[in-house]
């Protein structure tokens, strides 16, 4: 199968042959500068094409990237919400606990000083505490009193 370049260069070469095309040196100088010009070009376009197709498929890949770069955001985000809602759900239980925490502490309190004040409890307890601190004292004198010389 013959392509139309083909064509046009056999086409071409017919007609220089038979005579028909009487080109001067000079225009066939600048008929041979055309052509470097177009092989030159369709270099150009080649080495472009080539670029192109490069620079795409970083694009895709990019692109690619950019996508899984979102979903991985989304999911993180999605995540970071779920446990921002967590944190403000036990602030919230929390805060009730230390108020009911807080009313039980109250009247643990009051029912302490009103059990104390029925009891006499302060009174007792300096009695009990005056009262053994005094046995200890009568079993230990000899060895407090060589104390208190030894330090004295």
């Amino acid at each position: 199968m013959t392509t139309p370049t083909g064509r046009r260069w056999r086409a071409a070469v017919v007609l220089a042959l038979t005579g028909t095309l009487a080109l001067s040196a000079p225009a066939m100088a600048q008929l041979d500068d055309i052509r470097d010009r177009i092989r030159e070009v369709e270099r150009d376009q080649k080495k472009t094409s080539k670029e192109q197709s490069k620079v795409d498929k970083r694009i895709d890949n990019l692109a690619s990237d950019l996508d899984h770069t979102s979903k991985d955001l989304e999911e993180a985000d999605r995540k970071l919400r779920q446990t921002t809602a967590r944190v403000e759900q036990a602030r919230e239980d929390l805060a009730a606990a230390e108020a009911e925490l807080a009313a039980a502490e109250v009247a643990l309190a009051t029912a302490d000083w009103d059990c104390r004040e029925e009891s006499d409890y302060d009174a007792v307890w300096r009695e009990v505490r005056s009262r053994l601190q005094q046995e200890y004292v009568d079993a230990h004198r000899d060895e407090l009193d060589a104390w208190v010389e030894a330090h004295a």
